[in-house]
C-alpha cells in the first residue's frame, strides 16, 4: 500500500506541475504527459485525496478509490477569465454501491460525446468524476471483495463523505464554488441529490451545487424493497451499504427531505427510462412527487425548475452508450443556463 500511495503522489505532483504549466502560459505546454484526447483541446488528470484531508483523519490513509478524475480545457489567450465564468459539470457513479467494475470512468463516453460537441463544451470549465469507496461484494464474479480492503468496506455514510471531500476538494482548487452541475446514476443519483440538500451537507465541507440531475436514481430506498422484497439481492445491496437496521432509510432518501428549505439550486431534475429493468419508474415519480409538493412554499422553490426527462435504454445502457446522458445533462445546462440568466436580469 506504501508503494502504491508513493506512486500516487508522484503522478498527482507531475499533474498539478502540468496544470500549473497551463494556467501560466498562453499555450499548452506538455510535460509529464498527461492522458490526451486526440483532437480534443482537453487533457485528463487523475487526483488522489491526501491523508488529513476531510473526510480522512490524519490516522487514517487513502485508499485506491479516493479519486477524482479531472477533465480541464487547456488554456489559450484569454481563455482563463472567461472559464471562471463558465460551469463545471461533476459526475457521480453508480453501481450499487458496491461494484468494482463502474468507476469514475463510467463516464468517459458521456465526458467525449459533450468534448465534440462545442455548443456543449463551451459551457463547462472543468468535467469531473468522482471515485469512492465501495460496500462489500464478496460474491463478485471477477473481482470479489476481501474484508481487509479499506476501499471495498465502505457503511453509509463513507460513500457520501468520499464524494463530499471530492467536491471540497475540486471547489477549494478551482474557486468554482456552487456553480456546477451535479449529475449521479443510480445510486449515484441518491449521493447527487443528498448533496443538493443542505440539511444533509456537513458543516464547513462543500458548496451544494447550482442543479442536480438523478438519472436512473433510487430515491426511496423502502419502496424499493418493498418493490423487490422478492429478490434477495436488493435486501443484499441495502445491508451490505447500510447496515442491518433498516429504521434510518426513509430519512436517508432524497424523496423523503424538504425540498422547500435550503439550497436546493436552481434546477432539480430526474431522468429516467421505462425501459430500466433493474429501478423502476416508481422512484422517479416519488422523487418528482416530493420536488412538486414542498412542505412551505418560498423564493428558493418558486425560483427552482424541476425537470422530468424521459430517457430510452435499460439501466446501465444509459450510460453506456453516452447518448442518452448526454441528452439528459444537456437539457438540464440548458434550463440552468437559461433560469441563471433571469435571476442575473432580475438582480440587474
Amino acid at each position: 500500500m506504501e508503494e502504491i500511495l508513493i506512486r500516487h503522489k508522484a503522478r498527482q505532483l507531475a499533474e498539478e506541475n502540468e496544470r500549473d504549466n497551463v494556467l501560466n502560459k498562453s499555450s499548452y505546454t506538455a510535460a509529464s504527459a498527461p492522458i490526451h484526447l486526440d483532437r480534443n483541446p482537453y487533457f485528463i488528470t487523475h487526483h488522489y485525496l491526501e491523508k488529513g484531508q476531510y473526510p480522512l483523519q490524519e490516522h487514517e490513509d487513502p485508499t485506491n478509490l479516493h479519486t477524482v478524475e479531472i477533465c480541464l480545457p487547456r488554456a489559450d489567450d484569454g481563455s482563463l477569465n472567461l472559464m471562471k465564468k463558465k460551469l463545471w459539470l461533476i459526475y457521480i457513479h453508480g453501481g450499487a454501491w458496491r461494484d468494482p467494475a463502474i468507476t469514475a470512468s463510467s463516464f468517459n463516453k458521456t465526458r467525449d460525446l459533450i468534448l465534440e460537441n462545442k455548443r456543449m463544451a463551451d459551457n463547462f470549465a472543468g468535467i469531473a468524476s468522482i471515485n469512492y469507496r465501495l460496500s462489500p461484494y464478496p460474491e463478485h464474479p471477477t473481482d470479489p471483495s476481501r474484508p481487509d480492503d479499506p476501499a471495498r468496506n465502505a457503511k453509509w455514510p463513507d460513500h457520501y463523505l468520499d464524494c463530499c471531500a471530492a467536491l471540497a476538494y475540486l471547489q477549494e482548487r478551482y474557486h468554482f464554488e456552487d456553480n456546477y452541475i451535479l449529475v449521479g446514476h443510480s445510486c449515484g443519483a441518491t449521493i447527487a441529490t443528498l448533496l443538493a440538500d443542505l440539511e444533509t451537507k456537513p458543516k464547513a465541507c462543500c458548496f451544494p451545487p447550482k442543479a442536480v440531475l438523478g438519472v436512473e436514481g433510487i430515491f426511496d430506498i423502502p419502496l424499493l424493497l418493498n418493490n423487490h422484497k422478492n429478490i434477495p439481492v436488493y435486501r443484499t445491496i441495502i445491508r451490505n451499504a447500510f447496515g442491518e437496521d433498516y429504521s434510518s432509510l426513509p430519512a436517508l432518501s432524497p424523496c423523503g427531505k424538504d425540498w422547500a428549505n435550503g439550497g436546493k439550486g436552481l434546477v432539480a431534475a430526474v431522468a429516467h427510462s421505462n425501459d430500466d429493468e433493474m429501478v423502476e419508474m416508481a422512484q422517479a415519480k416519488s422523487m418528482i412527487e416530493a420536488l412538486k409538493q414542498p412542505k412551505e412554499r418560498n423564493y428558493k422553490t418558486e425560483g427552482r425548475a424541476n425537470i422530468f426527462i424521459g430517457l430510452h435504454g435499460k439501466h446501465d445502457e444509459v450510460w453506456q452508450n453516452g447518448s442518452e446522458l448526454c441528452r439528459a445533462i444537456d437539457e438540464v445546462t440548458e434550463a440552468l443556463v437559461s433560469r441563471g440568466l433571469k435571476e442575473d436580469q432580475g438582480r440587474a
